[in-house]
């Protein structure tokens, strides 16, 4: 199968990390590629063109790997083209389609670090506490970017998925027929990243200041354990459901954000601000 992101991927890599990825490759012969057609796995998004802010590096832009402090893991892009902007769990729609469920739990954890007292982190109705508080703190979708932009700029986080890309899957197949297909073409995007993800795992880990992980969902805890499992010391990581997941589980969990504020603390390093004071 012909995957022209595969192919023009490395020449489009930011210099700052270009050390990084150097040598590794998308997995274009994975057996779960072969499974999939070509009109069924293109075209594949985010795109290596600018598109309204969506890149395929867009994670990587304001911050290297020098000043990564915190690496933020996910699973998949949004499964729409709009939504998917190349970094993990910014919702490039928000304002024009309504806010993503993840994006809308990442900030219930967020406020609920400088607010515990308001309890937004504990189920679905915490988001109707503080819709209000985000539309004023971010109220529109240059902000929202601005708000990822300054964790990474100023913070030192990086959000990333363990897939990059995604298939936006139509056409005229009935619901369960979409998600078969949808679950089987997202498997290969998994598999053909699945290299350079654990590259990029491996090469942060072995920093003398490693960052600390935060991995939401499967996906990312087994990208994690595979990169760093024959490395001499294992970075401090925080392993919790994903946004995404059913049945309440991740609001089930202690707040993954404050979990990470506290391993920083341990390490006797600054807490991230998830969610900045107003100016």
């Amino acid at each position: 199968m012909c995957v022209p992101l595969a192919e023009g991927w490395a020449a489009a890599v930011p210099r700052a990390w270009r050390p990084v990825f150097a040598g590794v490759d998308p997995q274009i012969e994975s057996p779960l590629l072969a499974r999939v057609q070509d009109g069924e796995f293109s075209p594949s998004y985010p795109s290596l063109v600018q598109e309204g802010g969506r890149h395929l590096f867009r994670a990587f832009s304001r911050i290297s790997p020098a000043r990564t402090r915190v690496v933020v893991i996910g699973q998949d892009p949004y499964p729409e083209h709009e939504r998917a902007t190349g970094r993990a769990f910014e919702d490039g729609a928000a304002y024009t389609r309504g806010f993503a469920d993840s994006i809308r739990k990442l900030f219930q954890s967020a406020v609920a670090i400088v607010e515990p007292d308001l309890q937004v982190d504990q189920n679905a109705a915490g988001w109707n506490l503080i819709r209000q508080q985000v539309r004023e703190r971010l109220p529109n979708q240059r902000a929202i970017a601005g708000y990822f932009d300054t964790l990474a700029a100023e913070q030192g986080v990086l959000f990333l998925n363990a897939a990059w890309t995604f298939t936006d899957v139509r056409g005229d197949h009935d619901a369960r027929a979409r998600e078969r297909l949808r679950g089987r073409v997202q498997r290969a995007h998994q598999a053909l990243w699945r290299p350079v993800t654990l590259r990029l795992i491996e090469r942060l880990a072995l920093r003398r200041r490693p960052p600390v992980f935060l991995l939401f969902g499967g996906e990312a805890q087994s990208s994690f354990r595979a990169a760093t499992r024959n490395l001499p010391a294992v970075p401090s990581s925080i392993c919790c459901a994903h946004p995404g997941a059913r049945q309440g589980a991740y609001y089930a969990e202690e707040n993954p954000l404050a979990r990470t504020n506290n391993v920083l603390a341990q390490l006797d390093r600054a807490r991230v601000v998830w969610w900045p004071p107003l100016e």
